[in-house]
This record gives structure tokens, C-alpha cells and sequence, in this order.
């Protein structure tokens, strides 16, 4: 194999590299080989396909491999030829590639580079710290946070859903009478409202709903909506509760056995401690974060364009998928994405910087 390397930039280089037919014919046959002693076809012995039958039923793939091979390889000895640092795997389609009867081919590809950094003297740089201070508001909240952690749930019974209480539901989302989008077996907690509907409305219409009752409460549908048109008109929300709890609280004792305490004064000195150390630890990755701020500012690189897009888009169909996974129809997850798109390239310009 024959091979250049052309710097084209501080981030980006090509590589050019050439296969004789000897070295792509050599390669080509010890793939069916290897084929043919592992393969076992109706009329022949195991292992003893003769490779012309093997090229027949697998030499496209064979041929695409062999390509693929050498490929690699040029990039391999490349990187180590010339000492390359590769910011990511070079995007080459093997398949697009055009090979000669007797098996000679040629093929250039450009890598993008990290590009080289001298880093500056950091020495005495200094970030004010803030003191760290726990009133009894963030012991109280801890608590309430404990509590709701250690609560279990309850059916609701003939009471009905309580205005603090969780219900798994059917929900429908009407327009002009018909039923324009309607999910199943969702979790529904009286405070958080789908999206279009006033949250006090949400819990008025719902508490006290029992399993089997629907609820309806007026919407406006939101931005984005997977029906476009739809966005901005009136409509209704239709809840079919199938299940309802009540949400109910620890005993205190179970509360102190927990968190491995005595008293109410044993919890409460526990919060503080746990309160307290987390705001330590918040300070300091303030101040990390601050430093590696100034030290990503003195140092300002060309990142290639091509590879911040790449991993935006990454990151966005991340996103997308995760939306999907929550339930969001894949359309309306799409269309949120969609509007992330320059947030995604600030955040993966910063992460290539890093």
C-alpha cells in the first residue's frame, strides 16, 4: 500500500492511499478462505466449500470488507506515520468506492485533527468562594423531601383522588368533539397539567375523582402540537382515571429509623450535615467550573465547523429519542429538537473546546 499524508489546516488532513491488484487479491482470497473452512452447505463436506462457490454467494460483501480493511489500515498507518491526533473516526463510505477488474483502487479521505494547545501559566488565577450557610428553611425542606421519598401509595377508595394524591389514567385531548390525541396508562400527579391547562383547573377538576370516573377541563393547545394547526385554539381535556392513590406519609419513628437517628433533634442535625456538605461540595464545582472558564477563554481554538454539527446532531436525536421514550409522540419530539438546535451546537462547540 501506498500512502500520503496532506496537512490541510491546523484540524484536518487527507489521507491518500493506493491498493495494487496483489495486495487486494491476497487479502480478497484469504477473506473467502476463511469463509469457505467455517461454512457448511448442503452437498459439500464441512469446511471443504471450494471458494469459487463461496465468491459466488458472498463476494460482493467479501469485496466490501476487503475495501474496508484497507481502509482502516491506511488510516491506522497513517495516525502512526505521522503522528496524527484524530478528533473523530473519519466519515468514508466503503461503497462508493470504485474498484478495478484486477482489484487495483485508489482513495482519499480527510480526517479533522485536535488541534495542538500550549497551555498558558494558570498559576495564582484566584475565584472568590462564597461562604456556605444552611438556614432551618433548607432543614425543613430536606425533611419534607424525605418524607415524600419514604410515603407509599395507597388506593384513593371511595374518597376519591386526593388533591395530593397520584392516578394512572387515560387521556384524551378533544377538539370541536373529536378526539385528536389521546395516550394511555399515563402517571398523573394533580400539580403537573399536560401542557395547555391551567394547573389549579387540573386539581379542582380531579380531586375527589374515583377509579373508573372521567373528569373533563378546558385547554388551549400548546406550542409545539403534533396537530400544527391546531396550536392556539380552545379545546378539552378528557381524564379517565383507572387508578387513584392517596399518598401516605412514614410514622416518625419509621422516619428516624431511616436516617439512623433517635429524635426529631437527630433527624434534623442528620439534614443539616448531609444539607451542609452538599453545598460544599456545590461551592467547589462552582469554582472548578469558574477556573475551567477563564482557562478555556485564554485558550480559544478553531474547532472544524463539520464536527461541531456532527455532534449537535447527535445530541439532538438523543434528545429525540428521549422525548419519544417519555411518551411524546415522535412528531411533537421531532419538532421540540428541532428547536434545541443552536443550544445543542453552543453546548457541543464547549464540549470539543473541553
Amino acid at each position: 500500500m501506498q500512502l500520503t499524508v496532506e496537512k490541510l489546516g491546523a484540524t484536518q488532513a487527507r489521507i491518500s492511499f493506493s491498493v495494487t491488484p496483489e495486495d487486494f487479491q491476497q487479502r480478497f482470497r484469504e477473506q473467502l478462505s476463511e469463509i469457505a473452512g467455517k461454512a457448511n452447505l448442503k452437498g459439500f463436506r464441512p469446511g471443504k466449500v471450494p471458494p469459487g462457490v463461496i465468491e459466488k454467494m458472498h463476494g460482493e460483501q467479501v469485496k466490501l470488507e476487503t475495501k474496508k480493511h484497507f481502509l482502516e489500515q491506511a488510516f491506522q498507518k497513517a495516525v502512526e506515520q505521522e503522528k496524527l491526533r484524530p478528533a473523530a473516526w473519519p466519515r468514508v463510505t466503503p461503497e462508493q468506492i470504485q474498484v478495478a477488474a484486477d482489484g487495483a483502487f485508489a482513495h482519499s479521505f480527510d480526517v479533522l485533527l485536535r488541534p495542538d494547545v500550549e497551555l498558558k501559566n494558570y498559576t495564582g488565577w484566584q475565584v472568590d468562594s462564597k461562604p456556605v450557610t444552611v438556614d432551618e428553611s433548607d432543614v425543613d425542606n430536606a425533611i419534607t423531601e424525605l418524607r415524600r421519598q419514604q410515603s407509599r401509595l395507597d388506593a384513593a377508595g371511595a374518597a376519591g383522588l386526593p388533591a395530593d394524591g397520584m392516578a394512572v389514567g387515560d387521556v384524551e385531548l378533544i377538539h370541536e368533539g373529536k378526539v385528536v390525541l389521546k395516550r394511555e396508562g399515563l402517571r398523573l400527579v394533580l400539580d403537573t397539567p399536560p401542557p395547555g391547562i391551567d394547573a389549579k383547573a387540573f386539581a379542582a377538576a380531579l380531586t375527589g375523582c374515583k377509579e373508573g370516573e372521567s373528569r373533563e377541563v378546558a385547554m388551549k393547545f400548546p406550542d409545539p402540537f403534533e396537530v400544527a394547526e391546531l396550536v392556539g385554539k380552545s379545546g378539552t381535556c378528557r381524564v379517565t382515571v383507572k387508578q387513584a392513590y392517596k399518598i401516605v406519609p412514614p410514622a416518625e419513628a419509621d422516619l428516624y429509623k431511616v436516617v439512623q437517628v433517635e429524635d426529631a433533634a437527630g433527624l434534623r442535625a442528620k439534614a443539616r450535615e448531609h444539607i451542609q456538605l452538599a453545598k460544599q461540595s456545590q461551592e467547589h464545582q462552582r469554582i472548578e467550573n469558574a477556573l475551567f472558564e477563564r482557562l478555556l477563554a485564554e485558550h480559544p481554538l478553531e474547532i472544524p465547523a463539520t464536527l461541531v454539527e456532527e455532534q449537535a446532531q447527535a445530541r439532538l436525536q438523543a434528545l429525540q429519542q428521549q422525548l419519544v421514550q417519555q411518551g411524546m409522540s415522535a412528531e411533537e419530539a421531532a419538532s421540540r429538537a428541532s428547536g434545541e438546535q443552536e443550544n445543542a451546537r453552543k453546548v457541543a462547540q464547549r464540549a470539543m473546546h473541553a
